[in-house]
């Protein structure tokens, strides 16, 4: 997708958005109370550059950083102080989230349709957005600490819990990319994985491991076109340089620009890190050493992971899952059968590729989708796709294993991020079929999806070990 397409794919979202919604950010003024109230205050520091931490937690500390809380300020100064556009700061802020937020769903849509050739993307787009439409609008019957949406969607609310799920799947997207050997996509990974960091105290769990992997495989890729195939013989401390130096040479501005924008979200942190143990960073450490025994089980935690594919509670009309029974969980599983069904083909078309690079690693050609080259191929699709996979799995594993180890009541607004990655699930099972659509053979997005029955255990085996 070009620039220039996403600019205009965008604007549309947005201007149907904003136009679905115009009383709300143009009429009527919308004054601010709770939560929303505590974060204006934070924003109008924010506009005096004096704001250093993020939203107020429950457990008596803050949210990392105050990512947010410029963007919003900076909504605030253009459209109501400036412009006179919004009739209250609070319109401002929520038109300037939502119009974020749209980029950065589109901003995931064109990493993807970069990989995939040109004609699979009339097939993938229609795709995307018709289940965006269908998902993130069903996402709203998981009901959220209160009724009132701060802003004209769940999904564009600036509440912060809202924001995540665009932004985890930004990153998962992002991160694939950058696996595969595009790093041009790394501002863009740093961008969400930064927001994601400093809207909520447990999302370095995420960012880290996928960040992490995401620049190993490029400085993998990278060193493999720059040295070839033959192992190297070095130390490994050398070897490292040698890695770093081939990612570097390879992409110099985007790395500019990566360092940059990542000494940004750092910035804050750093300063807080310097006030010792009045910091916020020590009041999280100090509620990890109070609250290390509070776990949750395994079933559990699995089991308030899968409510948000439902789009329904465990506990109609409850706010968080506190318990279960095996009846209660049968007649849940059977009452939603059909789209737990579509779920679970939905993933396994999407985990199709990575089963493949395992089951088979030889059937990509590394060679033909070189790093900065346009050219679209079906290997450079294939390997892009895998990743996508791997970091599918991966985020699968974190989301459960920070249900495990959250701490007091499971409430569904702190796991309204899975939407991110039941729609990346989606968005990659677009791509594999709309793969399969411009293939002449009727039957071969078939044969494949059979065949992945068989490579799953092995592609599974493999990721955990």
């Amino acid at each position: 997708m070009k620039r220039s397409i996403a600019a205009l794919l965008w604007l549309a979202i947005v201007v149907v958005l904003v136009a679905n919604s115009a009383q709300f950010f143009f009429h009527q003024p919308y004054h601010e109370w709770w939560d929303s109230a505590a974060d204006s205050l934070s924003i109008i520091r924010a506009k005096q550059f004096a704001q250093l931490y993020g939203s107020y937690s429950q457990w008596q500390f803050h949210h990392p950083g105050p990512a947010f809380f410029y963007l919003h300020a900076l909504g605030e100064w253009i459209l109501f102080d400036l412009l006179g556009i919004a009739p209250a700061p609070f319109n401002a802020q929520v038109l300037i989230h939502v119009c974020f937020m749209t980029g950065i769903l589109v901003a995931a849509l064109r990493v993807f349709t970069h990989w995939l050739p040109v004609r699979c993307r009339y097939w993938f787009l229609p795709l995307c957005l018709g289940l965006a439409v269908v998902h993130f609008t069903s996402a709203s019957a998981i009901p959220s600490f209160f009724d009132v949406l701060l802003g004209p969607h769940a999904v564009f609310s600036k509440w912060t819990p809202h924001a995540l799920a665009l932004l985890l799947l930004c990153l998962l997207t992002a991160a694939a990319s950058v696996a595969a050997g595009r790093g041009e996509e790394l501002p863009l990974m740093v961008i969400a994985g930064g927001f994601l960091v400093h809207a909520h105290v447990a999302q370095p769990l995420f960012v880290a491991p996928v960040a992490l992997a995401a620049y190993g495989g490029l400085l993998a890729n990278c060193n493999r076109r720059l040295h070839g195939v033959e192992p190297s013989r070095a130390m490994w401390p050398r070897r490292l340089a040698q890695w770093l130096s081939a990612a570097v040479r390879a992409c110099p501005r985007t790395h500019l620009i990566a360092l940059g924008l990542l000494a940004l979200f750092v910035l804050p942190l750093v300063l807080d890190l310097v006030r010792g143990s009045d910091s916020n960073f020590s009041a999280v450490l100090r509620h990890l050493r109070e609250h290390h025994g509070e776990r949750k089980t395994f079933a559990r935690s699995l089991l308030y992971f899968l409510q948000f594919g439902a789009y329904a509670p465990y506990e109609p009309r409850a706010w968080h899952f506190a318990g279960y029974d095996r009846a209660g969980v049968a007649n849940y599983f059977a009452n939603h059968a059909a789209i737990y069904a579509a779920w679970a083909f939905t993933a396994l078309v999407a985990l199709t590729p990575l089963a493949q690079s395992i089951w088979t690693p030889g059937h990509r050609d590394r060679d033909t989708h070189r790093f900065g080259d346009r050219r679209r191929s079906q290997a450079g699709a294939a390997q892009y796709l895998a990743w996508c996979g791997a970091f599918l799995t991966l985020a699968l594993g974190l989301t459960v294993l920070w249900g495990c180890i959250q701490d007091g009541r499971m409430f569904y607004y702190n796991g309204w991020f899975n939407f991110g990655i039941y729609y990346f699930a989606g968005i990659l099972a677009a791509a594999v079929i709309a793969q399969r659509l411009t293939l002449p053979t009727r039957w071969r997005m078939a044969a494949e999806v059979s065949r992945t029955f068989a490579a799953l255990p092995s592609a599974a085996l493999v990721i955990v070990c």
